[in-house]
């Protein structure tokens, strides 16, 4: 668990492969405003937190495919820019994030689940098509708090599965 900037060293390094499929999942506790969490989700919670999830070329950071809660609504990386989806954040309770990338279609699906509630399909996206595949990316989680209040993580798992079999390399 944490705050910040959190960029993690898988234990295998993940490139592009055509007949991969690179997933992502932790789980998000995005704080609300309120002076202490409802852990219920609450439709008319608003807060300032800011929570981005994504993978990134590792050479210079620039975002391949990623998640942002941020503005009431989550938003997807859909080729080089942001693209808020219509999916309300669920506050001060624990949300599954699964961040499922197709590197040979070149798109990837975001699914949030809040504690308690069915997967919702928040969105899909365009991978950033000035990314070299042919080089290393990583993973990132960055948190922005305010007001003394604290988003968190937890859970990470990375993992690159082949195609039609079930070998999967998992980090970190």
């Amino acid at each position: 668990r944490g705050d910040g900037r959190l960029e993690v060293k898988t234990a295998h390094p993940l490139a592009y492969a055509p007949d991969t499929v690179i997933t992502v999942d932790l789980d998000v506790f995005v704080r609300s405003n309120a002076p202490y969490p409802y852990i219920i989700p609450n439709p008319q919670t608003q807060s300032d937190q800011r929570v981005t999830i994504g993978l990134a070329r590792t050479s210079d950071g620039a975002t391949l495919a990623a998640a942002c809660a941020d503005d009431q609504r989550w938003s997807v990386w859909h080729d080089q820019a942001w693209a808020q989806t219509e999916t309300g954040i669920a506050y001060d309770v624990w949300n599954h994030l699964q961040i499922a990338i197709d590197p040979a279609a070149g798109t990837y699906r975001l699914v949030i689940q809040p504690l308690g509630e069915v997967p919702i399909l928040v969105g899909s996206g365009k991978l950033n098509t000035a990314i070299d595949f042919q080089q290393g990316l990583g993973l990132f989680i960055e948190t922005a708090h305010t007001g003394g209040l604290v988003s968190l993580y937890d859970n990470v798992r990375v993992s690159v599965t082949t195609a039609g079999t079930s070998d999967t390399k998992v980090g970190p």
